[in-house]
């Protein structure tokens, strides 16, 4: 909000969404944690991630 860093989405650059995400997440499937962990589910199951 100072101005330090420059063309930052949502303070001086607007946000635009993705044609095509990866991922969809809905804010009414369930709290922060739940989505987090929809999260990590999607990237073990794509192999980014290893458990």
């Amino acid at each position: 909000m100072a101005g330090k860093i420059k063309n930052f989405t949502g303070v001086d650059a607007p946000y635009e969404a993705p044609e095509n995400p990866n991922l969809r997440l809905k804010a009414i499937e369930g709290d922060a944690n739940t989505l987090a962990h929809k999260v990590i589910d999607e990237l073990i199951r794509r192999g980014i991630v290893a458990i």
